[in-house]
């Protein structure tokens, strides 16, 4: 049912292994030994060990409480406010989007900070360093090892964001900021509410869901070139497939990949 975590195993079976309210964000940790989640109604972020997948098991409370706020601190002190996107290096550090905070939020040796974006929840569209810069609903986030950078989808503002980690640097990578829909490069290409973003390993592409234009977007890190990806794809000849339906009218799509 709604506001739960679920699994879909390769056959396209679907089941729940863990209640979430108002679920929005899901990361496996580097050796793949965790699930960490966002229940952005329960303004926390919370973890389950992989082998419980199989069996009853409540998850743990990684960070935050069950009160909203902008408190940083130990993570199970620290508060959130609708914490969507996560984020995970192999390290083990963990970013997350916290998006009626208007900032990005970094979890570090069981200790939660702004790490880039307002400490006050001011929001805003400043490109800049650190506390500096300002977001609007930042939503989803994924890191490129290749260009040691984080990206952010910006519901608020309709961009796709950078973030440098060394300096934690904001720039505008696509979007002009209003809400629409034109492929091109950069600023010259239009969003309306980006919400998820998945990169390929190699670091080259960046793919984003355009939530109010009901498209998957692609972007060549390159050169901010965005375009939309099933177009490029029935250009390819390719198609994608249909996993599983599932009740409601909810489906899960599997797309073939060139790129």
């Amino acid at each position: 049912g709604a506001d739960a975590i679920r699994r879909v195993t390769a056959a396209g079976y679907p089941n729940t292994i863990a209640a979430c309210t108002v679920a929005r964000g899901v990361a496996l940790n580097a050796n793949e030994s965790s699930l960490f989640f966002t229940c952005a109604a329960m303004v926390k972020v919370m973890s389950m060990p992989i082998t419980y997948f199989y069996s009853s098991y409540n998850p743990a409370v990684f960070a935050g409480t069950a009160t909203a706020g902008l408190v940083d601190g130990p993570a199970t002190s620290a508060q959130f406010d609708t914490p969507k996107g996560l984020a995970i290096l192999p390290s083990g550090i963990m970013y997350v989007t916290d998006a009626n905070n208007n900032a990005i939020r970094v979890i570090a040796n069981g200790v939660v900070s702004v790490f880039a974006g307002s400490q006050t929840g001011t929001a805003g569209s400043t490109n800049s360093a650190g506390t500096n810069a300002k977001f609007s609903n930042p939503c989803g986030i994924t890191y490129v090892a290749a260009q040691a950078a984080l990206y952010v989808s910006e519901g608020g503002n309709n961009l796709i964001r950078r973030i440098t980690l060394a300096g934690a640097v904001v720039t505008t990578l696509a979007g002009s900021g209003a809400s629409s829909f034109a492929n091109g490069i950069g600023t010259a290409a239009k969003f309306a509410y980006p919400h998820q973003l998945a990169a390929q390993q190699s670091g080259g592409v960046l793919f984003v869901a355009d939530r109010n234009n009901n498209a998957i977007r692609r972007i060549i890190l390159l050169d901010a070139n965005v375009t939309l990806l099933l177009e490029l794809l029935q250009q390819q000849g390719t198609s994608p497939t249909l996993v599983r339906p599932h009740q409601g009218g909810q489906t899960l799509w599997v797309l073939p990949l060139q790129t």
